[in-house]
């Protein structure tokens, strides 16, 4: 491994030596490890260096690339990958209305992440003229290694997620439009983005590996709200809603996805020692019940036309130790901080779990007969942040989680402790 790294590096020192001033370069070296209670997760870990370089082309051009390895150790299994992540060229187009482009491979996201977070390959074109920001960005899935993609939608998904021989990440079309309004009198900042993907995998594909299940197209309309309340107050709003289309070739059925979620968040920092923080952030997904959804992800439906399930193109998850995916959801998360010292910052979080409706969640532990509670439990995190120099970063995160004793078969509290070591060269 020490060989491997160190080859690394002098290749970018040659490289960096051969393009002078105009290429520029760097690396990241990363360490995850966490233990926790829960059966089938005592131990994990992950290790992943990282190498970027950035060559000016020309005044308007840039070629920027992000690659390289990852180790991970999860339940007594062992997985080795490549991690590529980034490749474009970026500038500005002079002649079409003076927007700047991307192309190639890097991060999608929509205004806020809330829906789309993901690598793809495509293109995003953005023009600006204040106080209107425009962003149209398209792209495609299927090139993308498996262990790069934040994807997880459907059940066809999850098979490929967790296949063995899997290489490539499920194929999926991407369109996202942003827009940005930043002309209020008062400093508030309105956006709106509006997403879709198709699912491009075959009829044949599905009816062969994941019977049963079936391919998933989806539309998003996101419209949200940010700025200040004074001058130590920030807000943060944002509503959606989703429509999509679920079909299964065998047997032939079809359903349509009606779903919407919404979320705020409150900051305050008050002009005290120790820079002192506060926040609440809290936020709905609506979810199907039992009879319309025997499970989470969808390998029992139920004698209906209509799911409800809010189901983002990126997978996303709320929780450290009690983790679970956006979906059927509601919480409460309210986190203080201060800092001791410069290089310190301690933060205490207390983050409360509700499903929206009586129904499925990702865990899948609670089943239909666990009981209509709507409350799933309560966690309590304590996180130390340190970063000793500018380039050297640790974390160290102690969680608990209060399962509600009425729903959870397993009732005992759940722990989990975890370290992340990053640097940066």
């Amino acid at each position: 491994m020490k060989t491997r790294i160190i080859s690394l590096l002098f290749l970018g020192s040659i490289l960096a030596g051969g393009f002078g001033q105009s290429f520029d370069w760097g690396g990241k070296v990363e360490n995850v490890t966490q233990c926790a209670t829960m059966e089938g997760e005592t131990l994990t870990q992950g290790d992943k260096i990282t190498l970027w370089g950035k060559y000016l082309i020309s005044s308007n051009t840039t070629l920027y690339a992000d690659a390289g390895y990852l180790y991970r150790y999860e339940n007594e299994e062992t997985l080795h990958s490549p991690d590529f992540t980034a490749l474009y060229l970026s500038g500005k187009n002079t002649r079409l209305l003076g927007g700047d482009y991307t192309l190639g491979r890097f991060q999608m996201r929509d205004s806020h992440g809330t829906v789309l977070d993901s690598v793809a390959d495509g293109f995003r074109y953005t023009l600006s003229e204040a106080p209107f920001l425009f962003s149209f960005t398209a792209g495609y899935t299927g090139l993308v290694f498996i262990d790069n993609s934040n994807i997880l939608m459907t059940p066809s998904d999850d098979y490929e997620k967790q296949d063995e021989d899997g290489i490539l990440a499920p194929p999926r079309l991407i369109q996202a439009l942003n827009m940005k309004y930043s002309g209020l009198s008062s400093g508030v900042v309105l956006t709106l983005s509006l997403v879709g993907q198709e699912d491009l995998r075959q009829e044949s594909f599905i009816e062969d590996y994941t019977p049963g299940t079936g391919t998933f197209h989806s539309q998003y309309a996101l419209a949200g709200a940010e700025g200040r309340i004074g001058s130590e107050l920030f807000f943060s709003v944002e509503g959606g809603a989703q429509l999509g289309q679920y079909s299964i070739p065998e047997p032939s059925e079809s359903y349509m996805v009606i779903a919407g979620m919404g979320k705020g968040l409150l900051e305050y920092y008050p002009s005290l020692p120790m820079k002192p923080r506060a926040s609440l952030e809290m936020a709905y997904t609506s979810g199907d019940s039992w009879k319309d959804r025997g499970d989470y992800m969808g390998y029992s439906l139920g004698d209906t036309d209509n799911l409800y399930r809010f189901s983002p193109v990126s997978n996303s998850s709320k929780g450290f130790v009690y983790t679970l995916k956006t979906g059927n959801l509601m919480y409460s998360d309210f986190r203080v901080s201060a800092k001791p010292l410069e290089s310190l910052q301690v933060e205490l979080a207390s983050i409360t779990f509700f499903r929206a409706v009586d129904g499925p969640v990702s865990d899948g532990s609670i089943g239909e007969d666990a009981g209509g509670s709507l409350y799933l439990g309560e966690e309590i995190d304590l996180i130390l942040n340190w970063r000793p120099l500018s380039d050297l970063g640790m974390s160290l995160s102690n969680g608990v989680f209060l399962p509600n004793g009425d729903i959870f078969e397993d009732k005992d509290v759940r722990f989990r402790s975890g370290a992340y070591v990053s640097f940066s060269f």
